[in-house]
């Protein structure tokens, strides 16, 4: 081979190297992590509550014309992924409006990064800002500089407090967020669903927001455990049947329909398909002494809507939980469940729980008991 030749055959061989390992060019070369800079990034919702970056949690309504999305609901919230180390939202909010012996104070938030689960280990973030107009609430700060995901789901039922998310902004921008859990449970129930007083210190109830905890709930404890996602809808004080008369006080079929009651908007059942859904009323109906038979046909009622809108999902009927009312509504319940089965709709089942509260709500605690064994029924039922 001639030198000429030679020379080219290096020449070649260094080409080749380039294409194949690099040869140092800044435009080809991935920094190393820590040298990947940090551009800030906004997700906001003026035309789409942008799916592609948020995995929404719950009934969250988008108002288009308005440009935000209500997280007001019980465990309501939103997921997000990012590069950075700081995360924040605008958020707009309101104070509860009711006195004692209701809920009074403040809607609270938990944020949960990196695939953290329990509420005990989520950040609590209090919603000051009442006034109603967007404030910047610092979600996370301080973290290692890189990837992160995180899930923030507000605690506080909306018939105390409402809350709407404006945008979303990290300090080094946003990826797609992980795939939500592939179980999806639905829990309709009144104060003992959305964890009212679950986190009191004291024996009797207490009449603060900071009480309340639906995610310290026995069926958001069920669904953790399931790894299932849930959409809540819980009021307190909500009734099966609206009292003796049917009109005086508030009842299931008032809100289901809807995205909630502060969100008069309505709920596209296609959305979010449940395959389980538990149901925990009547307490309140024994509370304003309701008769059993217009408990049973409201009650009845609502399990026909609840299996026309799910035909394939399991019913999971509840009592216990909260002094003598469960007891006395257990044997109803039981009825009713047992004249669906013998009609022929063989995937609705009776749960009794056995924690029973005779100071009030139940205690976390006591949710945990009764969590437990609504999460060893549903596994069963679907064979998990």
């Amino acid at each position: 081979m001639n030198k000429r030749n030679r020379a080219g055959a290096v020449l070649l061989c260094f080409f080749l190297g380039c294409l194949l390992f690099g040869c140092g060019n800044p435009e080809t070369t991935v920094p190393p992590e820590e040298e990947r800079p940090l551009i800030a990034d906004t997700i906001s919702f003026n035309e789409s509550k942008r799916e592609d970056k948020i995995n929404w949690y719950g009934r969250c309504y988008h108002d288009t014309q308005k440009g935000n999305v209500s997280i007001s609901n019980s465990s309501a919230g939103f997921e997000v992924a990012f590069y950075g180390t700081t995360l924040s939202a605008r958020i707009s909010a309101t104070a509860s409006a009711w006195k004692a012996p209701e809920l009074s104070g403040n809607g609270y938030l938990c944020v949960f990064l990196d695939g953290e689960t329990k509420y005990e280990n989520a950040t609590c973030i209090e919603l000051s800002d009442t006034s109603g107009e967007p404030a910047v609430v610092l979600l996370a700060e301080g973290l290692e500089k890189g990837e992160h995901t995180a899930r923030i789901i507000k605690i506080t039922e909306v018939k105390y407090t409402q809350a709407y998310v404006w945008s979303v902004t990290s300090d080094g921008g946003f990826v797609a967020p992980p795939s939500k859990p592939a179980i999806k449970l639905e829990l309709i129930g009144d104060s003992i669903t959305a964890g009212a007083n679950a986190m009191r210190e004291d024996t009797a109830d207490e009449t603060g927001t900071d009480s309340e905890n639906s995610l310290a709930s026995y069926g958001a404890v069920a669904a953790r455990m399931l790894g299932a996602q849930c959409n809540v809808v819980a009021r307190s004080g909500l009734t099966v049947a609206g009292g003796e008369s049917g009109t005086r006080f508030a009842k299931i079929a008032d809100y289901y329909g809807l995205y909630s009651e502060k969100d008069n908007i309505a709920w596209d059942f296609t959305q979010y398909v449940p395959d389980a859904v538990v149901i925990d009323l009547g307490t309140n109906d024994l509370g304003v002494s309701t008769s059993e038979s217009k408990i049973k046909s409201a009650y009845t009622d609502l399990i026909a809507i609840v299996r026309q809108k799910y035909p394939q999902a399991h019913i999971f009927c509840c009592t216990g939980a909260m002094g003598n009312f469960g007891v006395r509504l257990a044997p109803l319940i039981n009825r009713i469940v047992n004249d669906k089965a013998a009609a022929g709709d063989m995937r609705i089942y009776h749960v009794e729980l056995h924690a029973n509260s005779t100071a009030g709500h139940p205690t976390a605690q006591q949710h945990v008991t009764n969590g437990i064994r609504l999460y060893a029924q549903i596994k069963a039922k679907l064979g998990l």
